[in-house]
């Protein structure tokens, strides 16, 4: 309905302007976890991240990301 619209042309430009508070929220929430993947990381030799359709397209953004930050071999 449009009153889920609110002030938002289009659904898409909603999602893209509440993208920073879901983050921040999932970031918060999990904070332990990330913790302990990026100590397992930190052990780990290379990485390789699977997906298939848009989760490949995701994946592959992950391997630059992962690349650069944990210095890690990554493939996909």
């Amino acid at each position: 309905s449009e009153a889920a619209l609110a002030d938002y042309p289009h659904f898409m430009a909603k999602e893209m302007a509440e993208q920073p508070v879901v983050l921040e929220r999932m970031a918060a929430r999990a904070a332990d976890q990330a913790r302990a993947l990026a100590a397992e990381m930190a052990a780990a030799r290379s990485v390789t991240l699977v997906g298939c359709g848009t989760a490949a397209n995701a994946a592959l953004t992950g391997r630059s990301l992962l690349a650069r930050l944990a210095g890690l071999p990554v493939q996909v």
